[in-house]
């Protein structure tokens, strides 16, 4: 049985391939907010929302020039919302992350053997933001930072840039920064954190180790494509969906086989699935989430997209897989997604209207 074919098998009843995901349908995907979010996991893998436990959240830092991690704080009475949100400051990749506390009472809640936390990753100086996923297998106490560009390069040139700001204008080449091993340091460091203090041993397996073959499922594809590039919101919730449907397979020891499925597929396979997989989860926001359809934020910003323009929404993606890879590793388009949040817990922060607790 063809990649395709078994894909087609585990989520086929959620592939509409009547339709065309055209830019109105592709903005209102990106635009998903973490309560219709939450809804969908439940409706696609069963799993509850965080938000049922009432959790709290931590802040911790990862200096990219000290090279070190630390617990910044923990907010107990923040308006989150269960998302995990991974930002560019200065220097240094700040994390708002499910506390110790609320992760070990979540983990003891679920039934689930893999639960699925959404990532934004964003930049205070760069108006863009990119999804991915944390993945906690329970059954191998193993988690895993699911990037659907293969590996986490979002904050590689949003580095070059502050560095140039900053007055450094050497060789550009000098200035090259591995976002991908920040980000397994900033994990490393948190679920040691965890492990020192709840007794969970959960082992945090970077990338390289499930994706050696650096498969890339939201590349850049060639502009006449129609449904234009960049597509980290649907790859996302399509690779979670997958790895839930395989979850008591014993043909799938791990998320490994699950991006290769995905990751080997021929382009316009791959289109195939997306442009399918995009009208499904479509039908059932439109059918089942009668309130997010309704939104007039949402409304507002879908009605200004140009559905007959010959420009794509933008999307950060990986590299065009037809193209040279070293060449090309550094050519990202932006995605357009909701990144006031963080800026708006800083400021409750600074107005005093949640608690801090360092």
């Amino acid at each position: 049985m063809s990649n395709i074919e078994q894909i087609r098998g585990l989520v086929g009843e959620f592939i509409d391939d009547t339709n065309i995901c055209d830019k109105k349908m592709k903005k209102m995907l990106s635009l998903i907010g973490s309560k219709d979010l939450h809804n969908i996991m439940m409706i696609l893998t069963g799993q509850k929302s965080i938000m049922s436990i009432n959790p709290y959240y931590s802040v911790y830092r990862y200096d990219l020039i000290k090279n070190t991690f630390s617990h910044h704080l923990d907010v107990t009475n923040g308006d989150w919302n269960g998302r995990v949100i991974i930002q560019y400051d200065q220097n240094n990749l700040l994390m708002n992350m499910v506390s110790v506390e609320s992760m070990y009472d979540y983990l003891s809640d679920v039934s689930t053997r893999y639960v699925f936390f959404s990532a934004t990753l964003e930049s205070e100086n760069k108006k863009v933001a990119h999804m991915a996923c944390l993945i906690v297998d329970r059954l191998k106490n193993e988690a895993y930072f699911y990037d659907p560009n293969g590996s986490s390069t979002f904050f590689n040139s949003i580095f070059v840039d502050e560095a140039k700001k900053q007055g450094l204008t050497g060789d550009l080449d000098d200035l090259y920064f591995d976002g991908s091993t920040a980000i397994n340091n900033l994990f490393v460091g948190y679920f040691k954190d965890i492990n020192d203090k709840v007794g969970l041993n959960i082992k945090f397996v970077p990338s390289t180790s499930w994706n050696p073959k650096k498969y890339v499922l939201n590349p850049s594809f060639d502009k006449n494509v129609l449904i234009g590039s960049g597509h980290c919101v649907i790859t996302t919730i399509l690779f979670m969906h997958l790895l839930n449907s395989t979850s008591q397979d014993i043909n799938v020891k791990d998320i490994t086989t699950i991006f290769n499925m995905l990751g080997s597929l021929e382009d316009d396979e791959l289109i195939y699935i997306i442009n399918g997989y995009s009208c499904g989860i479509y039908n059932i926001m439109r059918d089942v989430f009668d309130e997010y359809m309704q939104n007039d934020n949402y409304k507002k910003i879908i009605d200004s997209v140009d559905s007959d323009s010959d420009e794509s929404i933008d999307g950060i993606t990986g590299p065009n897989k037809n193209k040279d890879k070293d060449t090309d590793k550094n050519k990202y388009i932006d995605d357009i997604d909701d990144i006031d949040y963080i800026n708006d817990m800083i400021k409750m922060v600074e107005d005093g209207k949640i608690t801090v607790c360092v």
